[in-house]
C-alpha cells in the first residue's frame, strides 16, 4: 500500500483503516475501506470497486478517517440495492434462459427486497406508503433503481456467456464483501458467517446476504450447465 513517496498523513490514515476506520479525502463523495488485507472503494456514485488506484493519492496530506455513520450505512445499503439492479438488468442480458438463471434473478431480487427492509430497521421512511391502502390507485415506483448504466457495462459487453457468469460471481462477491465490512467494523466480527450471526445482525440483513450467497451458488450451476453441454458436443 505504501511507496517511498507516501506522505506521513497517508501512512497514518492507512494505519487507521487497518483498525476498522474508513479513509477519504475532503473532495471525495465516497471512501476507502479494508477487507481481508485489501483496500476497497465505495464510490461517490454508490458503486463498489475492488482495486482503488492507491498510489495516485499516496502523496496527499489531507486524509480523513472516521467510523461509518448511520447515514453512510444507509447510503451503502442503498448502493448495494442499486448494484443488484444493475446486475439484474445488464449483466444477465443476452444470456441463455434457464431454470438456474431464473433462480439467480429471483435470489437477487429477494436480496434487494430484504436489504430494503434493513433500511426500515434503520428507521428510514417507508418509500411505499400507499402499498397498504386498498382505496388508493397509486403504485409507487420501486426505490433504489439503477437509472444509469453501471461502470462495468463496457467490460461485460465483450464477454461470452461463461465470462458473463464469472463476472457476475465476482461482482456479487464484491457486494457480499461490502456488507461483510459493515458487519466486521460495526458489529465487531473479523469475518462474516451468515449462519452464526443471527443474534447480532438485524434479521433482514442476514436474510439479504444469504440470498446473495444463494445467487452465487446458482451461478455456479449455470457454469456447470455450460461445461456439461460442451462435453456433449
Amino acid at each position: 500500500m505504501e511507496n517511498e513517496e507516501s506522505s506521513p498523513q497517508y501512512l497514518e490514515a492507512i494505519a487507521e483503516v487497518k483498525k476498522g476506520k474508513i479513509m477519504f479525502l475532503p473532495e471525495w463523495g465516497g471512501w476507502w475501506y479494508e477487507l481481508a488485507d485489501q483496500l476497497y472503494v465505495f464510490t461517490k456514485d454508490n458503486e463498489f470497486v475492488d482495486t482503488p488506484h492507491i498510489h495516485e493519492y499516496s502523496g496527499r496530506t489531507e486524509w480523513l478517517t472516521s467510523d461509518l455513520s448511520p447515514e453512510q450505512m444507509v447510503r451503502m445499503i442503498k448502493g448495494i440495492r442499486v448494484s443488484i439492479d444493475h446486475v439484474i438488468k445488464q449483466a444477465t442480458a443476452g444470456m441463455s434462459p434457464s431454470r438456474e438463471l431464473s433462480l439467480v434473478k429471483t435470489e437477487l431480487q429477494l436480496a434487494s427486497m430484504w436489504f430494503g427492509y434493513a433500511l426500515h430497521e434503520l428507521n428510514m421512511p417507508n418509500p411505499y406508503p400507499e402499498s397498504y391502502n386498498p382505496s388508493s390507485p397509486v403504485i409507487e415506483k420501486h426505490a433504489d433503481l439503477a437509472e444509469q448504466p453501471a461502470y462495468f457495462q463496457n467490460e461485460i459487453s465483450s464477454l461470452d456467456e461463461t465470462g458473463k457468469i464469472k463476472f457476475l460471481r465476482k461482482f456479487i462477491k464484491c457486494l457480499i464483501n461490502g456488507f461483510d465490512w459493515i458487519v466486521k467494523y460495526h458489529i465487531g466480527m473479523r469475518r462474516y458467517k451468515p449462519m452464526t450471526v443471527s443474534g447480532l445482525l438485524p434479521p433482514a440483513g442476514v436474510t439479504a446476504v444469504t440470498h446473495l450467497f444463494n445467487g452465487n451458488l446458482w451461478l455456479g450451476q449455470c457454469l456447470n450447465n455450460i461445461r456439461t453441454e460442451s462435453e456433449k458436443q
